[in-house]
């Protein structure tokens, strides 16, 4: 049995309209660890990234959540790259962090 070619289109196009509502990560973070404070309302820490461009901001690192390869959470003088999530009242969420071993 053969799968009539507008059925196999239809998915085809129904997939590639619904791919970027499932996508969590909005927006990339990218540079230099220069602060991290713990957040006065939740558990984590406020990170302050300073890079060049659009990576450079205030994240939130929640341990458990947030996914650091493959050296670990975020320290203090330490690069990262990555993306973040929805914006909080913490800075916006870090949902995967690419770290520099230094």
């Amino acid at each position: 049995m053969q799968i009539p070619r507008n059925f196999t289109l239809g998915l085809l196009v129904a997939a590639t309209l619904l791919a970027p509502l499932s996508a969590l990560a909005i927006s990339p973070i990218g540079g230099k660890v220069v602060s991290m404070v713990p957040c006065p309302h939740s558990v984590g820490f406020i990170v302050t990234v300073v890079g060049f461009g659009i990576g450079t901001g205030i994240f939130w690192y929640l341990p458990g959540v947030s996914i650091a390869y493959p050296y670990g959470p975020p320290f203090i003088g330490e690069w990262i790259l990555g993306m973040s999530d929805v914006p909080t009242y913490c800075g916006e969420r870090i949902t995967y962090s690419g770290t520099s071993p230094i």
